[in-house]
């Protein structure tokens, strides 16, 4: 039987969630209802408030590892990944998540 490890990825969202909670209180975000995920660009991501961006990449994230039929989760990979990412972002914000996803 599997048995995943749920510590490393509680502690790294309680500081996600942590480092957040001011800019949830101070800033109203308008509600988005509806968005395509192959039309969200790095600007977007980077824009967002820490724990808008942490809840956006756990489900970028999730989908890829879904679309590659991937059951296993190691956070230290997850983490080089997203810094990968995030600095794949920063150098061309307009391109979209996936393709920056593509592009590590």
């Amino acid at each position: 039987m599997f048995k995943f490890n749920w510590k490393p990825l509680i502690i790294v969202l309680s500081l996600f969630v942590g480092f957040s909670g001011n800019a949830l209180a101070q800033t109203e975000t308008p509600t988005v209802t509806r968005f395509n995920l192959s039309e969200v660009t790095c600007k977007n991501l980077l824009d967002a408030n820490n724990f808008d961006r942490m809840a956006v990449l756990m489900m970028y994230w999730g989908f890829v590892a879904g679309k590659e039929n991937n059951l296993e989760f190691d956070s230290e990979k997850m983490q080089a990944a997203t810094e990968q990412l995030m600095d794949v972002c920063v150098e061309d914000p307009d391109m979209t998540i996936f393709s920056a996803i593509e592009s590590i």
